[in-house]
C-alpha cells in the first residue's frame, strides 16, 4: 500500500530550528534548516513537481508560504548570508544582477576596482572591460605587448 506525505510546508517547519545553539552562535536570529543541503549550501527537500522528484530549495518555499510568490523574474537574497537560513524576514526580493553584486564574488570584488596593480586609474580611455565583468589596464597591457616584441623571437615562441 501506498503512504501518502505529508506536504512539503509541513515537512518543511519540522526541520528548522529557529532557537538552537548553532542559530544563537550565528546570533542574527537564523531559522536554520537541519535536513539536506545541495553543494551550494542552500537547504533542499524533495517534492513532487510535473510527478517527478524534484528538490525544491527551502528558503524559497519558506519565503512564499509566509510572504507570497515570488516574481519569476526576480531571486531571493540572504540578508544574513546564511545560505540554509529559512527566516522570510533575512529575505529580500531582487534581481538576479543585484543579488549577484550584493555577494562576494571575484566580479563583484573586480567591478569595485579603481585602480590596477601598478596603480593606473582604471577609468574611461585605460581599461579594456572583459565580458565575465573583469578589467584590464590599456597602459599595462600595450607596455606589456611593446616589452613582448622586443624579446628575440625563440623566447616569445617558448611560452
Amino acid at each position: 500500500m501506498k503512504r501518502s506525505c505529508a506536504p512539503i510546508s509541513e515537512r518543511l517547519w519540522r526541520r528548522v530550528d529557529k532557537n538552537g545553539p548553532l542559530a544563537l552562535e550565528l546570533g542574527s536570529n537564523c531559522w536554520l534548516w537541519l535536513g539536506c543541503k545541495n553543494n551550494g549550501g542552500y537547504g533542499q527537500i524533495i517534492g513532487k513537481k510535473n510527478k517527478r522528484p524534484f528538490a525544491y530549495k527551502v528558503h524559497r518555499i519558506a519565503y512564499e508560504i509566509v510572504k507570497g510568490p515570488i516574481p519569476s523574474n526576480l531571486t531571493l537574497d540572504h540578508l544574513c548570508r546564511v545560505r540554509h537560513c529559512v527566516n522570510p524576514d533575512h529575505l529580500e526580493v531582487v534581481s538576479l544582477v543585484e543579488n549577484v553584486m550584493r555577494g562576494n564574488g571575484v566580479g563583484v570584488k573586480n567591478s569595485h576596482k579603481t585602480h590596477c596593480p601598478k596603480g593606473h586609474p582604471l577609468v574611461e580611455g585605460n581599461v579594456y572591460m572583459h565580458l565575465d565583468g573583469g578589467k584590464q589596464c590599456k597602459i599595462c597591457t600595450k607596455a606589456a605587448a611593446v616589452k613582448n616584441s622586443n624579446k628575440p623571437k625563440e623566447h616569445r615562441e617558448a611560452k
